[in-house]
């Protein structure tokens, strides 16, 4: 299991009633912006038209549960194992996200 961490990159699906422009598979891309506990987030949701949402209290799910069937919820992105876009195993989000390309 891993854990949240300021800026890591998540799946959100918003509920229904969530007025957030989807894309296509009724997710938008997010980060987290704060842990309130190991599986709650608050999110800055990146919509499908480019604009942003602050999104509070959002359930994180671990990977393998099953998805509710209606939204809130955040999950880590598909082979990412929880560790986002730009990090690995061995380097915290934070530290590779600094780091310049050679």
């Amino acid at each position: 299991m891993f854990n949240a961490v300021l800026g890591r990159d998540v799946w959100f699906t918003p509920a229904p009633q969530q007025s957030i422009p989807r894309n296509e598979d009724g997710r938008c891309a997010a980060k987290i912006t704060k842990v309130l506990s190991p599986n709650t987030v608050n999110l800055i949701v990146f919509d499908a038209q480019g604009n942003t949402h602050g999104v509070q209290g959002v359930n994180l799910l671990p990977e393998g549960q099953a998805k509710p069937r209606n939204g809130p919820y955040c999950e880590w992105p598909a082979g990412t194992g929880g560790e986002g876009h730009f990090a690995s195993k061995s380097a915290p989000a934070e530290a590779v996200a600094g780091r310049s390309g050679s």
